[in-house]
């Protein structure tokens, strides 16, 4: 039983870790394109409602495929 919880632990510790780092890409990521959209003089709600967009157009062009 100790050795099943400890390899218990252990998984969940490397799991906790890829996560971490997933999110810290994450925010890294977002940041940047903050910036982008901030020098650029846009807006934010603009620049994902045109994100949004494009992601429905492709979606509806594989599916018609």
């Amino acid at each position: 039983m100790v050795i099943a919880g400890l390899t218990f632990v252990i998984i969940l510790f490397l799991l906790i870790k890829k996560l971490f780092k997933f999110v810290a890409y994450a925010c890294i990521i977002f940041i940047i394109f903050l910036a982008y959209v901030h020098f650029t003089g846009g807006s934010v709600k603009e620049s994902i409602r045109d994100v949004k967009e494009k992601g429905k157009k492709i979606i509806n062009e594989t599916e018609i495929k």
